[in-house]
């Protein structure tokens, strides 16, 4: 991304502009996990941290719900939504 942002300014990275890589600092995540209430949220004494319990799930089930809806894509049908209501109950439409 910074070498992009570089040329787009007219620039050539490493010649012009110089890019260090540093890696994560303190506090730094490199993704953001959204939870559910489902997860069982917990709470932990820092107001802003808090531990989700994974859903059980069964994956046979899971993998036949895919490759139905692996198929109803391929076969075009009209209306998947029921298909991935199956798959995500939380999915509303």
């Amino acid at each position: 991304m910074a070498e992009k942002l570089i040329r787009l300014s007219g620039y050539e990275p490493y010649k012009d502009i110089e890019i260090v890589f540093i890696g994560l600092r303190p506090g730094e995540k490199l993704y953001e996990e959204l939870l559910m209430n489902e997860e069982g949220i917990l709470s932990t004494r820092n107001n802003r941290i808090f531990i989700g319990k994974p859903i059980e799930m069964d994956y046979e089930i899971f993998e036949e719900r895919i490759n139905e809806l692996d198929e109803a894509v391929w076969e075009e049908i009209a209306d998947v939504r029921k298909l991935v209501r199956k798959i995500v109950p939380g999915y509303k439409y």
